[in-house]
Parts: structure tokens; sequence; C-alpha cells
């Protein structure tokens, strides 16, 4: 004899299963359809990315940056390529607000590597930051401020304020709980990866003679 709860229970979680599976398999398909429309309209900006992601990566393999003189900024690498595919794979999924988010990390990790190599190398925190105790970023402007002052320096405060505001929820100029593609949203996030690219070659080498060009 079939108990009715049961039944009732087993029916629900049948239908509960049906509902994740498809809105799951809808999300993947806007996703790849996304991704394949990225593509086939913006095909060498996304070489360029990806030429960005195997550049950091080869330093990581080639151990190019291993040196006592900035242990911070070694130490970091392989975090740094992996935030700069992950804006990637968020990009191609037309995740926009959250790749602006990633890209916000790619400035703090550089900036606050080469603050503790520099200025900060002496601070308590320092350790703290390299044994990934403290991934915080508290006082980020007064971090980049402190730093050997270039004209990028003001720039990479202008983008890193622009790219917060995604982070407090300030940014978003509409909803978009599934992935599809808007030209306007890849071109801007592409227009800030070039941005951001330079600044970071110039920063790295203005305060540790590294020309990663």
């Amino acid at each position: 004899m079939i108990d009715e709860q049961e039944w009732y229970e087993e029916q629900s979680e049948i239908h509960d299963s049906e509902v994740v599976r498809s809105f799951t398999e809808r999300t993947f398909e806007l996703a790849i359809a996304s991704r394949d429309e990225i593509i086939k309209n913006h095909l060498q900006e996304c070489k360029r990315i990806i030429e960005i992601i195997d550049m950091y990566d080869s330093y990581q393999k080639e151990n190019v940056w291993i040196s006592p003189e900035i242990e911070c900024l070694s130490s970091k690498l392989n975090e740094i390529n992996e935030t700069l595919c992950d804006s990637y794979f968020l990009l191609l999924s037309a995740r926009y607000n959250t790749a602006r988010m990633t890209l916000r990390k790619w400035i703090e990790l550089v900036v606050i590597s080469i603050y503790f190599d520099t200025t900060g190398k002496n601070e308590s925190n320092r350790q703290k930051f390299l044994d990934v105790e403290d991934m915080n970023s508290p006082g980020f402007t007064d971090k980049l401020k402190k730093l050997e002052y270039t004209s990028c320096n003001d720039e990479i405060k202008s983008l890193y304020k622009k790219l917060s505001l995604y982070v407090h929820n300030e940014g978003r100029m509409f909803g978009q709980p599934l992935p599809f593609y808007y030209k306007k949203e890849f071109e801007d996030i592409y227009s800030i990866i070039n941005e951001i690219q330079p600044l970071m070659e110039k920063m790295i080498l203005k305060n540790c003679g590294i020309d990663i060009r």
C-alpha cells in the first residue's frame, strides 16, 4: 500500500528536480549561445584577452619574476592569472557585472603586491598577505598613493572607483538574471581590460623595475 504522504513528497522531489534541471539547462544554453555570438562578433578582441592571460601565465611557468625583491608579486602570479581567466570566462558567458568585479580584483592584486614589495615591505600585515590570511584590500587608495607616483596612479584610481560601483551594486544599469549577449556591455568591458593592462605594466616597471611588455 502506498503511503499518501510519501507519495506527495516523492512527487514534490520529482517536480523540484525537473525545475532545477530545466532552469540550469536553459541557463547553460543561453551562456553557450552568448559565447558563440561573442566569438563571432569579437574574435580579435577575444584573441587579445587570451594574449594577456598567456603573458602572465608564461611569467609564472618560466619563473621570470621569482626574486626576493618582488616576493609578493611573484607569489600572486597564479592568482592574477586565475583572476584574468575568470574574467574572460564570465565575459564569454555574458555575466558582465561579475566580470567587472574580477577586473577590480586584478587591479587590487597587482597594486597591493607592489605596495608590500616596496613601500610597505616592513609592515606587519605583509606576511599575512603572503600567507593568504588577509586578502582584503582596506586602504587601497592610500596604498596606491604611497607608491612611486606616475600619471597612471590617477588613472588606476579612476578605473578602480568605476569598477567598485558594480561591487557595491551602484553601477548596474539594468538587471540581467540570464546570460544574454549585449554588444555594448562586451565593448565596455573590453575597453576596461585594454585600459588596465598598460597601467599594470607601467606600475610594475616604475616600482619594480620590470618591463613585462
